[in-house]
């Protein structure tokens, strides 16, 4: 009996760390663009981007998307970001994750579309648009 309990929190807990790991893959990108720190959003990028502010869509490589946020983000003079709402796929292949860009222009959308591959989520498409 003893190890069958042993053997059930061992799954609970490793089940437990994924879907912390999850979980903060939403905040961690968050951050990173509050913080102005583009370096770690570039490194989130997948290898091409789909890239849509205020209906100019383009795909461009990630490092382009990177910095198009960055001008996109550091032009509106944000003051702060709040994460809305994320979710993933049944399978975790793909999640979305929802923020709200204050500025003092405003407030935008900004939408992240991501797929896991290698165990490592990619964002594959980034939306922006007025809130």
């Amino acid at each position: 009996m003893k190890t069958n309990a042993h053997k059930l929190f061992a799954v609970l807990a490793i089940c437990f760390s994924f879907l912390t790991i999850s979980a903060q893959a939403p905040v961690d990108f968050f951050k990173s663009v509050g913080d102005g720190n583009y370096q770690a959003v570039a490194a989130m990028m997948a290898q091409d981007v789909d890239v849509s502010i205020l209906d100019d869509v383009q795909f461009v490589s990630g490092r382009e998307a990177a910095t198009l946020l960055k001008n996109f983000v550091q032009g509106i003079g944000l003051k702060k970001i709040e994460a809305l709402h994320n979710g993933s796929s049944a399978k975790n292949a793909s999640a979305y994750k929802l923020a709200k860009l204050v500025s003092a222009q405003g407030s935008y959308r900004l939408f992240v579309y991501t797929e896991t591959s290698e165990g490592k989520s990619w964002v594959k498409e980034i939306r922006i648009e007025k809130f």
